[in-house]
C-alpha cells in the first residue's frame, strides 16, 4: 500500500524519523484520511 519498510513506519510513529511529504501523502491515502488528520490531536484534548 504505502511501499515503505515497516521499520521506517515504526520510526515515524515513534518520532524518531521525520517522513518526507510524499510519504505522508501515501500514508494518509492508505488510511483514508487527510494529511492534516495525521497531525490533529484535538481528540486527545477532548478525552478529559
Amino acid at each position: 500500500m504505502v511501499n515503505m519498510e515497516s521499520s521506517n513506519i515504526s520510526k515515524i510513529e515513534r518520532g524518531i524519523q521525520i517522513p518526507k511529504e510524499e510519504s505522508l501523502i501515501k500514508i494518509a491515502q492508505a488510511l483514508n484520511v487527510t494529511v492534516k488528520d495525521l497531525f490533529d490531536y484535538e481528540h486527545f484534548e477532548n478525552r478529559n
